[in-house]
């Protein structure tokens, strides 16, 4: 899988534990959790997706080079061989937190955005200061000591307006 093919889904999840057709809010299996027509769960033990139809649990079959972001909790799951690994939390992002999904578009104009990354060969979302060429629809990040930019090879998932700098304290 390469990580340029990735695709970010953004949804709403709870998690919980399946045991016996039932979704517990431990792994004990004490509190259950009371089933929602239409909400999706996911299994903290097997990392798979269901969804509630009002009477069972029916495991939901997750497309494969797919990240999957809980916009309840901000952790983040990997889908790759038709399984699916958390893969932490990702940089606390959150609807309120202003960020552009690369899945919903990249910016109309040229400039350098805080981006989300995830880097070529890791898993791990990162953070980072990006350059966006408009014209070329491409990223481009920074070359470490020499001031330009340079095609890169990270996923790009999440992106927002660098503010203006500081200014400087006397």
């Amino acid at each position: 899988m390469s990580i340029n093919d990735t695709r970010v889904v953004h949804l709403s999840l709870t998690e919980g534990y399946l045991h016996e057709g039932k979704f517990y809010h431990d792994p004990y299996y004490v509190f259950e959790i009371t089933g929602v027509l239409g909400d999706q769960y996911i299994d903290l033990l097997t990392n798979k997706f269901y969804i509630y139809n009002g009477i069972q649990y029916d495991e939901i079959v997750r497309e494969q080079s797919t990240i999957y972001i809980n916009t309840s909790t901000s952790k983040s799951y990997i889908s790759n061989d038709s399984s699916v690994n958390e893969i932490g939390e990702v940089n606390n992002l959150s609807k309120e937190d202003d960020w552009n999904y690369c899945s919903d578009g990249n910016p109309k104009v040229t400039g350098r955005y805080i981006v989300t990354i995830i880097p070529e060969y890791e898993t791990e979302p990162d953070v980072s200061v990006f350059r966006y060429e408009a014209d070329d629809d491409e990223w481009m990040e920074p070359c470490d000591g020499f001031g330009g930019y340079f095609s890169t090879l990270c996923k790009v998932i999440a992106w927002k307006p660098c503010p203006e700098p500081a200014e400087v304290k006397e």
